[in-house]
């Protein structure tokens, strides 16, 4: 299934214009995505408050996989998560170690950072793919008549121990979007149905 699945995503997007060296560039970014939440870190033994990535097992073996997928140098992908430089006047640069949770914060930054822009890409070239012909001329006019789908995914409401302020924007963004939606949903049909003497039982929503 899993196989097969790939083989008709592989076909939509070719049938989107995306092929050649795009097309392999994107699957590679793809699975540097994939690698990089198998990369994982450790304290230094003379540093307790330091991190390093570690280089043995599978975790060593996903890093070096994801540095050559994004050609990039492993050393200084690794110092870019585990240390943190600055430039101070008059005393150059400034390099002081990062704990391991802050360079897991760094790595999964840089594969959201990844999986966002190859979400925007391909939506771009699906959009471009989709175009209705002869749209360069007044296309903003044009684009604003045509029928469209949308896609709503709503991020998914946690409750952690200890929750960060990124999740907490995340919450009170779920927060709006349910209250929205209950309102579309539920309370403007109640109106509608007042208003049109429709008979029903109301109902409890969240």
């Amino acid at each position: 299934k899993s196989s097969q699945a790939f083989r008709e995503t592989v076909s939509a997007l070719r049938s989107s214009g995306v092929e050649g060296g795009e097309l392999s560039g994107l699957l590679d970014a793809l699975m540097a995505v994939l690698h990089l939440g198998n990369v994982d870190f450790a304290a230094p033994k003379n540093n307790s408050e330091g991190s390093e990535p570690v280089r043995s097992g599978n975790a060593g073996a996903s890093l070096e996989r994801a540095c050559e997928l994004l050609q990039v140098d492993a050393e200084a992908l690794s110092g870019a998560w585990c240390r943190k430089t600055m430039k101070a006047p008059g005393e150059g640069v400034i390099s002081t170690p990062l704990t391991v949770a802050k360079a897991i914060e760094g790595r999964d930054a840089l594969a959201r950072h990844l999986y966002g822009a190859i979400f925007t890409f391909v939506v771009a070239r699906i959009n471009s793919a989709v175009a209705a012909d002869g749209a360069s001329n007044g296309a903003k006019d044009h684009f604003s008549r045509l029928p469209f789908v949308g896609v709503l995914d709503i991020f998914g409401f946690e409750f952690f121990q200890m929750n960060s302020l990124e999740q907490l924007f995340i919450n009170y963004t779920n927060e709006l979007l349910q209250q929205y939606f209950n309102e579309v949903i539920f309370v403007h049909e109640a109106e509608l149905y007042q208003r049109e003497g429709i008979k029903w039982s109301p109902q409890d929503f969240p």
